[in-house]
């Protein structure tokens, strides 16, 4: 037990500026940060806050923050590789290594929960000397501030073994995955954060009951054990495949003598390679950053600036805010869509020939291609969203709505999002099916209905989403209580497509270069002529 506590105050020293009560605490920086973050919190609410809202808010927050800290650490260890080569050559048992991997999570969770906790509660205590809310029984403050911080210990243990199998599992797909997820997670999450600090919403938490609890830490345990059994077996193994090559052991000591050396860090060929495929794929959809094109680039902020205005001329009414939000996320899939296809039309134009011929995996390159394509749009799409959400902030600020048609529209919100981002990535994935058609023309069979689905696609949050379609229910109302049911449908259906897709298109990703001797290109040269 010792090593582990050794092993995880080891992974914590990168954040020792940070931490309170180590030896390389900066109490400058973490008063600054604190003084920041409480100015914010307080800006944003502005005396519209009550007891529940305000620890909802930290609450999300708290989960959020451990969201970007276990993704930026997957990520970042995971490209540049020599984050990994010290923990993989301690002298420590694999289990050793990643329990100390595990622990440093939760301590730097319980740190974070008790961040948040004070902080809430130094807001709500400056309010009430200020005279701007209400003052609260002290038992109601005492039971709210327990439920959140107990909820966040509850919890801890499944962010923390999340943070592990990220940094453990460092193959390309499950980096795909780790972004996809978070963005799907995040999404909604951070709309109800934003929700609970801007006006009067009223969340009551009330403490759970027993069962519920031990459910809690019964799920998150066997969670936990499930986590560092399948890191310590099954990671480790592949991330020492993907960052070293060495020498096997041998049994005889003769052998043994000469081969003292320390296992060379390498690059491995696949791994380098489709994130170098995508870093140049991605450079086709840099619109923004200094390298785009001047022109481009002030296009795009135009956009973004319509956007936002937009977004403050409809939030002034919740029909307005749910019809544009509705919108935006719409024509945000039509474009994802429809550029894709777009793109894949390039191939036809001989773009496929060099592409090809590169030395490497056809699933390494549509991959690459694939999640190049994706986390840009996807980061276009959440720059749309934050646009519309400026503009939203400042009409609130100036003219705000009631806290209950932001909590619905909230939930509108939330619902759309969570749609049409999965929505998009399985369309995506499924058209990737392509090359297959070329090859086998009875595929057509399958392609057909997948392009016709795209204008269905389109109605589905009036088809899922609006309650006009049940007897009984108004906008006002929320959105359709079936919405569940739809959603397991949407995964039911888009995963199984999206393989197909996927791995149809991989395994005749080199029709592509032949698609200009196609049927369907020969019989549009025809029309043509």
């Amino acid at each position: 037990m010792k090593s582990v506590w050794t092993l995880a105050k080891l992974e914590l020293s990168r954040y020792s500026t940070y931490l309170p009560g180590t030896s390389q605490s900066n109490y400058i920086r973490i008063g600054l940060i604190f003084l920041l973050l409480l100015a914010a919190s307080m800006a944003w609410s502005r005396s519209n806050v009550n007891v529940g809202s305000l620890y909802a808010m930290g609450f999300i927050v708290f989960v959020e923050t451990m969201l970007i800290i276990m993704v930026w650490e997957a990520l970042n260890g995971g490209r540049a590789g020599r984050s990994q080569q010290w923990w993989l050559l301690l002298p420590y048992s694999r289990r050793m290594l990643v329990l100390g991997k595990a622990l440093s999570l939760v301590w730097l969770g319980l740190y974070l929960i008790l961040f948040m906790l004070l902080l809430c509660t130094l807001h709500y205590a400056l309010f009430v000397l200020w005279g701007s809310v209400p003052y609260a029984d002290a038992s109601i403050l005492w039971q709210t501030a327990g439920t959140t911080g107990g909820i966040a210990l509850a919890i801890l243990p499944i962010l923390s073994s999340l943070g592990l199998l990220m940094s453990v599992f460092q193959m390309w797909w499950a980096r795909i995955g780790t972004v996809i997820v978070f963005i799907y997670i995040s999404m909604p999450l951070l709309i109800f954060s934003l929700l609970a600090g801007s006006s009067a919403i009223d969340f009551q938490f009330t403490m759970p009951k027993v069962q519920t609890v031990w459910l809690l830490v019964a799920a998150g345990y066997i969670f936990a054990c499930a986590a560092v059994w399948l890191s310590s077996t099954i990671g480790m193994k592949q991330l020492a495949k993907l960052r070293f090559h060495g020498y096997p052991v041998v049994s005889s000591p003769e052998l043994q003598a000469p081969q003292i050396m320390v296992p060379l860090q390498v690059t491995n060929r696949r791994s380098g390679a489709f994130w170098a495929l995508a870093a140049m794929e991605k450079r086709r959809y840099d619109w923004i950053s200094r390298h785009a094109p001047r022109r481009t680039r002030w296009v795009v902020y135009a956009l973004l600036a319509l956007i936002a205005f937009f977004g403050y001329q409809n939030s002034g009414s919740l029909t307005d805010l749910i019809f544009f939000q509705s919108s935006l996320n719409m024509f945000s899939y039509m474009g994802i869509v429809v550029y894709m296809l777009n793109k894949n039309a390039d191939f036809s134009k001989g773009f496929a020939h060099w592409w090809l011929a590169f030395p490497h995996s056809r699933y390494v390159l549509l991959g690459s291609r694939i999640f190049a394509y994706l986390t840009s749009m996807l980061t276009y799409w959440l720059l749309a969203m934050l646009s519309a959400g400026i503009g939203f902030a400042l009409r609130q600020w100036l003219n705000p709505m009631s806290g209950t048609d932001l909590l619905i529209a909230g939930k509108y919100i939330a619902e759309n999002v969570v749609l049409m981002i999965p929505l998009a990535v399985f369309y995506v994935l499924a058209v990737q099916i392509m090359p297959a058609v070329n090859k086998h023309p009875l595929l057509i069979i399958l392609f057909a209905p997948l392009l016709a689905s795209y204008g269905y696609c389109i109605q589905l949050p009036n088809l899922w989403i609006m309650p006009d379609r049940l007897s009984g229910l108004a906008l006002r109302d929320g959105p359709a209580p079936d919405f569940l049911k739809h959603l397991t449908l949407l995964y039911s259906i888009g995963i199984p497509a999206a393989l197909i897709g996927f791995g149809l298109g991989g395994k005749y990703l080199n029709r592509y270069a032949m698609m200009k001797n196609s049927i369907w290109i020969r019989s549009l040269r025809g029309k043509e002529h």
